[in-house]
């Protein structure tokens, strides 16, 4: 004979509430995720601004204010973003203009569509296209890059992002300048002054490591625009020297940084040189780009964060999946914290 059982369920209102705090928390943190990614890289400046910041204060004997010290680097380093974006890249673009004023446009457009008509594997798909149409179609494609709407909206995106940079920038510049009184009041919970003291010596590690990444990133950027550069001119491409610094300046952006870097190098050689050396120099970035991915980066962050190759490059992928660009920027340091 079966008997029956009872299943007697209880509800413990502790226990519910703890769940309904843990919801209303994880809300709360996808609601602020932007604001604490915007802190995250707030104390990643900071702390490489920190060993700059230090040395100032050796050079001064500690007789300047801390803050002013910290204004004074960051209005430099202001400064020389004016400088590399006001200077070099109008250069580029002046270079750019004389290019197309030097170059007749129209009749490389006909070569190339001559070109790729005459081509095996893509002569399919341009023997229908209409030369007369491709370059009107160009010209009008040519001019409304730069209209005063495109204008207007790339005016529209600056002014989106100013509130977002100067929350890190300030967020940035009180780490720098009241670090100790931040990490004191986050730490005043906690008794143990042995714990304290392990906490604060982890966070001038975490500090240091992070310096030493941002030192890493430069001397990639200097790597790959060297590179670039010597490359370019064994293949005699013009403006070899603007192309390689744009190369350079997006290496701060993984996995899109190069592949961006590659369009305007092959615009300009499509008009200098012709579309096979267009290809050809494509294929040089793309092995460029695998240098970069599978030695380069891996091996100049290993020296600098202490991290095993194989783990530089499972990071950034990772980062990338689920965070993009900006995960993929982040994944190194994140890890060496």
């Amino acid at each position: 004979m079966k008997t029956k059982q009872e299943v007697i369920i209880k509800f413990d209102l502790l226990s519910i509430l703890k769940v309904v705090l843990l919801f209303v928390g994880l809300v709360f943190l996808f609601k602020v995720y932007e604001l604490l990614l915007g802190l995250y890289i707030a104390f990643i400046i900071a702390s490489i601004i920190r060993p700059l910041l230090s040395l100032l204060q050796r050079i001064t004997k500690n007789k300047v204010n801390r803050g002013l010290l910290a204004l004074v680097i960051y209005v430099i380093l202001l400064i020389f973003l004016i400088f590399i974006f006001t200077n070099v890249l109008s250069s580029l673009l002046s270079q750019f203009i004389n290019l197309l004023q030097t170059i007749s446009y129209e009749k490389k457009i006909a070569t190339l569509f001559a070109e790729l008509k005459n081509n095996r594997l893509l002569g399919p798909l341009f023997s229908e296209i209409d030369i007369n149409t491709a370059i009107t179609y160009t010209q009008n494609l040519v001019l409304r890059t730069v209209t005063i709407s495109n204008t207007l909206k790339g005016a529209q995106s600056v002014a989106g992002t100013i509130p977002s940079l100067v929350y890190v920038l300030l967020a940035s510049w009180y780490f720098l300048v009241d670090r100790d009184n931040i990490l004191a009041s986050l730490l005043l919970p906690i008794r143990d002054r042995k714990l304290k003291h392990k906490i604060n010596k982890l966070v001038l590690q975490i500090e240091q490591k992070l310096g030493k990444w941002a030192v890493a990133q430069v001397l990639l950027m200097l790597i790959i625009g060297l590179l670039t550069y010597i490359v370019l001119l064994l293949l005699g491409v013009q403006y070899a020297g603007g192309l390689a610094i744009i190369a350079g300046l997006l290496e701060i952006i993984p996995t899109i940084g190069p592949l961006l870097s590659v369009i305007p190098a092959i615009f300009v050689v499509i008009l200098t040189k012709g579309f096979g050396m267009a290809i050809v120099v494509a294929i040089a970035y793309f092995l460029i780009q695998q240098a970069e991915n599978s030695i380069i980066v891996p091996k100049v962050m290993q020296q600098a964060v202490g991290l095993h190759p194989l783990v530089v490059i499972l990071s950034i992928a990772i980062g990338q999946i689920f965070a993009g660009v900006s995960g993929a920027l982040l994944a190194v340091p994140t890890l060496a914290i």
